[in-house]
């Protein structure tokens, strides 16, 4: 059973983030929040703001270990993915984020019928990579490569080799 002291050492809230663990943190007056100062290049926040302490070691301190600067640099990117499509609706007070631009579900879809236009466009920029990579023009009968064509467009059906030399 705990002791009065005891109870009175733990705190209940929302658990530190783990950037801390890189910056001298000091107690501010109000329970909760600290200052930071950075362990690396020594840059102060006179108010920790961990997102603002995740993307300085991601974009800014130059003197950060790169595991570090790597780790940061995925959990800032995780954080902003999807931001630019994305509002605070104002008359919620959460900021509940609403997506500005749904797409619909055929965007998320190829047609397998693809117009003549389409194909000799395609058709194009195959024969265009073949010749300024140097591939043989006898790759486009080769089975994965059709099936790959296949998942990159499914209606398109690549011409034979003797036309491409052609």
């Amino acid at each position: 059973m705990d002791t009065p002291t005891e109870q009175q050492k733990k705190k209940g809230g929302r658990p530190q983030s783990e950037v801390w663990r890189h910056y001298e943190k000091k107690p501010l007056k109000s329970a909760g929040h600290f200052s930071a100062k950075c362990n690396y290049c020594r840059t102060y926040w006179p108010r920790d703001h961990p997102n603002e302490l995740e993307d300085h070691l991601a974009n800014n301190c130059r003197k950060v270990p790169e595991l570090v600067h790597s780790f940061y640099l995925g959990v800032v990117s995780a954080q902003n993915f999807g931001r630019e499509d994305t509002f605070s609706s104002p008359e919620n007070s959460k900021k509940r984020k609403t997506q500005v631009d749904q797409r619909e579900l055929t965007h998320w879809f190829k047609s397998t019928n693809i117009n003549s236009q389409k194909k000799a466009s395609i058709t194009r920029a195959l024969v265009h990579t073949f010749i300024c990579c140097g591939i043989l023009f006898s790759i486009i009968e080769n089975p994965f490569f059709i099936e790959f064509l296949h998942e990159m467009r499914p209606g398109y059906e690549p011409p034979t080799s003797e036309l491409l030399s052609s």
